[in-house]
């Protein structure tokens, strides 16, 4: 399927896929940059650049996007090939970034394998190799999942399915993962809102939060209509 451009925000997008990936973790309160200049990858343009919310520093995370839509398009030739690339062009760089996420059409691609409350896999994930014990290897490649652990209410974050129970987006770690009810349900509403978004003439990015961090405790349902396009406390 051919990609279809599309602008918003003054920002000239290849896809929509892409542009929804934007709205969407615009909607999550992810700070992103779209198409990064960053000299010292070689061969490789990342779609976007995720500055994250550690209190440790900013830390950065990498985004590629590509029109997969199941598991099997993760573990095929194309996604292989797409994973070679990014990791060849990290080879000198890699120490300056927490991760690289891989992503596709699809918001929900399985349930967690492991985890507290409605987890879910999203996608792929690259890091360095943190494990002393092989220090031969550079990359470890594992699912990512979705997680509220420990940041709380509408403060989601992504750590490793498997290897690394780490959240890359806000540089916390306890051993563990999980996502809320609440939480879960306010994921699918930025996916779904964002895709809805861009059915719209001119669409614009958009928040439907009260201030610049998140949603207390509340399901936002329960609390905003949309009306005109605008999110209206009820």
């Amino acid at each position: 399927m051919e990609a279809i451009p599309i602008k918003i925000d003054g920002i000239q997008f290849r896809s929509k896929l892409e542009a929804r990936w934007y709205l969407f973790m615009k909607n999550l309160g992810w700070n992103i940059e779209y198409e990064p200049e960053i000299e010292s990858i070689v061969g490789w343009i990342p779609d976007f650049l995720i500055l994250g919310n550690g209190i440790l520093g900013t830390n950065k995370v990498l985004m590629e996007v590509k029109p997969f839509s199941n598991l099997s398009d993760f573990e095929g030739d194309y996604a292989s090939q797409t994973i070679k690339k990014i990791k060849n062009s990290l080879k000198n760089t890699l120490e300056n970034y927490d991760a690289i996420l891989l992503v596709g059409s699809s918001l929900n691609l399985k349930k967690a394998d492991c985890g507290d409350g409605h987890p879910f896999v999203g996608g792929k994930i690259i890091r360095k190799n943190n494990w002393k014990e092989e220090p031969y290897i550079k990359f470890r490649d594992d699912y990512f999942t979705y997680t509220d652990r420990p940041g709380g209410k509408f403060k989601i974050g992504v750590c490793d399915e498997i290897n690394w129970y780490h959240d890359v987006i806000n540089n916390d770690h306890d051993g563990g993962y999980s996502l809320d009810e609440n939480n879960y349900d306010f994921i699918y509403q930025c996916w779904n809102r964002a895709g809805t978004r861009l059915q719209y003439k001119s669409p614009s990015s958009y928040s439907f939060i009260e201030d610049k961090n998140y949603i207390k405790g509340r399901k936002l349902e329960d609390h905003y209509d949309l009306i005109d396009g605008k999110f209206v406390e009820k």
